[in-house]
């Protein structure tokens, strides 16, 4: 009968310690994935992260272009009045030419004064 409790005794303490046993092996599957999902969500965070630079990147470029395609718009305006101008000067000159032409063609006495 005491070898019968000794050998009871025995498979309780074995029972005992793969109990033990399991329970660890849970604890590291768990922490391992604990692990596992604080990584993925630290590259979650790593791309949205990245993708926010792209966006912001993209932002900038865009703006930059739009500034660049204003700029070129001004610079147009401003060569058209520019030109306009030279037109309008060259107008002028031709008419004070021809007018002075005209001028030249009168009589000597029916000459106006300029």
């Amino acid at each position: 009968e005491a070898e019968q409790q000794k050998a009871q005794e025995e498979k309780q303490k074995e029972a005992k310690a793969r109990e033990e046993k399991a329970k660890e092996e849970q604890l590291k599957e768990q922490e391992a994935q604990e692990e596992q999902l604080k990584e993925e969500k630290a590259q979650e965070e790593k791309l949205k992260e990245e993708k926010a630079q792209e966006e912001k990147l993209k932002e900038e470029k865009a703006q930059e272009e739009k500034a660049q395609e204003e700029k070129l718009k001004e610079e147009k305006v401003k060569a058209q009045e520019v030109k306009a101008q030279e037109v309008k000067a060259q107008e002028v000159k031709a008419q004070e030419v021809k007018e002075e032409v005209a001028q030249e063609k009168l009589p000597e006495g029916r000459k106006q004064k300029t």
